[in-house]
């Protein structure tokens, strides 16, 4: 687990770099560590300020570890709501353009849905992409699912919906993308920032059929 940036897929980490770009990201922030792989690509790729969390404590330390010739990466043992709540409260986080990678949902209590409602109260200028995550129609792309009413997909976040008006899929098919394939989702808090994201043509933006699926 962990053990390449992004899963080792390559388009993914292409858009990473296109977000950083075309949004021209300001800050980033990770929940989710794990072995530091994605962060320590993160680092390789972006010279702002990286904030990571990561709640096993054998992960952490390591990562720690690898991630010390950073000076601009800064990881903490705790819990992803707690990191974010903690960088709101600080103000660290409310800059324009700032990129949250959730990826801290491999355990029993999943954070997810804290960590969202979290961005969309305290941020106008988030852009989030969501590991494990269900691409409608494409099933070669895989995701998570942690028992009744935890898959992650689109019906998880239907509490969010009228929120969730800037959302995207990767349009390149799973089988163009490299390594285990895994889905994701991206969304913006800011119309300003969507504009950005509407010229990359890697991602598309989620639709009514999308949604529909589940009703």
């Amino acid at each position: 687990i962990g053990a390449k940036p992004f899963n080792g897929q390559i388009k993914r980490m292409d858009l990473f770099r296109d977000i950083l770009d075309v949004c021209a990201i300001s800050m980033v922030i990770e929940t989710g560590t794990c072995r530091g792989a994605t962060t320590d690509y993160m680092a390789s790729n972006f010279s702002g300020r990286i904030y990571s969390c990561e709640l096993n404590r054998r992960y952490f330390e390591y990562a720690k570890q690898r991630l010390a010739k950073w000076g601009n990466v800064e990881v903490t043992l705790t819990d992803s709501r707690q990191l974010l709540k903690g960088l709101f409260d600080l103000s660290l986080a409310q800059g324009r353009s700032v990129f949250f990678y959730l990826d801290a949902h491999w355990n029993k209590d999943l954070p997810l849905l804290g960590e969202i409602e979290l961005i969309l109260n305290r941020n106008s200028g988030a852009i989030v992409m969501i590991d494990d995550f269900e691409v409608p129609f494409d099933e070669g792309y895989g995701y998570d699912t942690y028992g009744r009413g935890k898959k992650m997909c689109l019906q998880m976040l239907s509490s969010f919906r009228d929120r969730l008006e800037y959302a995207y899929f990767p349009s390149l098919p799973a089988a163009s993308e490299s390594g285990p394939r895994r889905g994701c989702l991206v969304f913006t808090t800011s119309a300003e920032l969507d504009t950005q994201l509407q010229t990359l043509t890697s991602l598309r933006r989620a639709t009514q059929r999308d949604w529909s699926i589940y009703g």
